[in-house]
């Protein structure tokens, strides 16, 4: 499952730190470590990560690898998605480890200047107020586990033509359990033609998959498809990358 993050544009513009966890290293060994930007829709957007690798000998075998995302653009008014990646290599430069964020920037106006100017914040006095006795809350009760979750069979998609292509998308859920799915995308004026945009579906075992026909506007290009399951509280959602033509 591919974590989709959102920011502002302006907050892309400044830069933004972008996470990986849940890795299981050897302290033994020394590791190449790599950030990709796989791919940025509109493909115009000026995305840079810093840095894009560097050596580790890690001290932890689960270490949290970090690097810096910005995202400008020359266009007005212009919202990005992008797909980002971790490649963990060893020390026989074999890939051990891989990882994806999807991160989705708002409108980014002009060269990366907010929409709109900061509003200058006036101070105010604040009167002296008595402390009152602070009572201590009691412990939160502990959350239940969320059982749902969504892919695709893979993170970037050709397909051997753009009209109407059947693709699918898995569903894990608790079994005979009834949940609600979508297919879409939050590309702007895009259009994306898609046969099975909504529906439910009855968890028979894991994964179920969820089948649909996807008409892609134009060939050579990147497109973000979405699938999304819920149920009466919660909703999960992955995202693939999908292009057409003989590139």
């Amino acid at each position: 499952m591919v974590e989709k993050i959102s920011y502002s544009g302006s907050v892309c513009f400044s830069g933004v730190v972008v996470s990986f966890s849940g890795l299981d290293l050897s302290l033994d060994e020394t590791y190449s470590i790599r950030f990709d930007n796989l791919s940025t829709i509109p493909a115009a957007t000026n995305v840079t990560l810093n840095p894009t690798g560097f050596i580790l000998a890690p001290s932890d075998k689960s270490p949290v690898l970090s690097t810096i995302f910005k995202s400008r653009s020359n266009y007005s008014n212009n919202a990005s998605l992008n797909l980002i990646s971790l490649s963990i290599y060893n020390n026989s430069n074999e890939l051990i480890h891989r990882d994806y964020k999807s991160i989705s920037c708002e409108s980014l106006c002009g060269t990366g200047v907010p929409l709109s100017p900061t509003p200058t914040v006036t101070p105010t006095i604040t009167p002296t107020i008595t402390p009152t006795p602070t009572q201590t809350p009691p412990p939160p009760s502990p959350q239940p586990t969320l059982n749902i979750r969504t892919s695709f069979d893979r993170l970037i998609n050709v397909l051997p033509t753009c009209n109407k292509v059947l693709i699918r998308a898995k569903a894990y859920g608790d079994i005979n359990k009834t949940y609600a799915y979508t297919f879409g995308t939050d590309m702007t004026n895009v259009d994306l033609q898609i046969s099975n945009p909504a529906g439910y579906i009855t968890i028979l075992q894991n994964p179920t998959y969820v089948y649909t026909n996807i008409t892609l506007p134009e060939s050579c290009k990147d497109y973000v498809l979405e699938f999304g399951l819920s149920d009466d509280i919660n909703t999960v959602q992955s995202a693939a990358v999908f292009r057409c033509g003989n590139c």
